[in-house]
């Protein structure tokens, strides 16, 4: 029998693509992922990041120009205000009035004394470590802090455009009550000109009465 011319030739060979390769033909080819959403948590934060700033930076103004109240107690200027607390009806006694040499001085260490209360005056707080006492013993001077608000007047008007504190200070040599000077020192943050309420009102001036009293020379003549 005769066979056609060919016919005893193999099948055509086929070929697979294989895994490292490529995929299959009857597998379908996958989708490229999409990227991962941020999670919860980063979202938040990221929202609420600005506002944790502006907060922060408010909080380092305030506290760099006033010492919290609630502070003072554990800074060893609240330690030494309380020891002074009992002395302050001796301490505070009015001056003997004499002609002062030279300008204000200071003799030994320093508490300044809200004549109001008598209490601790804020400034004492401020003053530099140097100057400052300790205890009721280091006392060589007493700066009397007398304040009250007094209007501002703008333009001739007789009504307040908001107030100032206005302090006098005077200092005291503890053991003679001799006069060793004294300032009158106004609140530093006056309103603004275009405030119109008399409620608006600058605050006490206690960092500058602790600037003028340290920067004085120490003298007990």
């Amino acid at each position: 029998m005769n066979e056609e011319p060919g016919s005893f030739l193999p099948p055509p060979r086929r070929t697979y693509e294989t895994a490292g390769t490529g995929p299959l033909p009857s597998q379908p080819v996958p989708a490229p992922a999409a990227e991962a959403a941020p999670a919860p948590r980063r979202r938040a934060f990221l929202a609420f990041a600005p506002l944790a700033i502006v907060v922060l930076v408010g909080l380092g103004m305030y506290f760099s120009r006033n010492t919290p109240s609630f502070i003072r107690p554990l800074l060893p200027s609240g330690r030494a205000a309380s020891r002074m607390t009992p002395h302050l009806g001796e301490l505070v006694a009015q001056p003997n009035r004499v002609d002062l040499v030279g300008g204000p001085k200071v003799c030994g260490k320093v508490v300044s004394i809200d004549t109001a209360g008598p209490a601790v005056d804020p400034s004492f707080h401020e003053l530099d470590a140097a100057v400052r006492a300790s205890n009721p013993a280091e006392v060589g001077t007493v700066a009397r802090v007398t304040c009250a608000d007094a209007p501002i007047l703008r333009g001739g008007n007789t009504t307040p455009r908001g107030s100032f504190v206005r302090c006098r200070v005077e200092l005291v040599e503890r053991a003679s009550k001799k006069w060793l000077g004294g300032l009158t020192i106004d609140s530093e943050d006056l309103p603004a000109p275009l405030m119109r309420s008399d409620d608006d009102r600058g605050s006490r001036p206690s960092k500058a009465i602790a600037r003028w009293i340290s920067s004085l020379p120490p003298s007990c003549s």
